[in-house]
C-alpha cells in the first residue's frame, strides 16, 4: 500500500493530513506523489502521520511495509 492510497483510504487531504499532524505540506506531498518514501522520513514524523491518520504507528508501518 502507498502513502496515498492510505490517505485515500482514511479520506482525508494533504492539506488536512499536514494540518493535522504538524508535518509540512510539502513533505506530505512528496509522500503522496512517491517523491520520497516512507522508509526515508523520521520515526517522529511517522508518529504524527500514523496519528493524523488515526493509526497506531505499527498499524502504519505494517500498512506501508516500513521498519524503524
Amino acid at each position: 500500500m502507498t502513502f496515498k492510497d492510505l490517505k485515500n483510504m482514511q479520506g482525508m487531504t494533504i492539506g488536512e493530513i499536514s494540518r493535522a499532524s504538524g508535518v509540512p505540506q510539502d513533505t506530505v506531498t512528496a509522500l503522496s506523489r512517491g517523491v520520497t518514501s516512507p522508509s526515508n522520513i523520521r520515526l517522529g514524523t511517522a508518529v504524527k502521520l500514523a496519528h493524523a491518520l488515526n493509526l497506531e504507528l505499527e498499524e502504519f508501518c505494517n500498512r506501508l511495509e516500513v521498519t524503524y
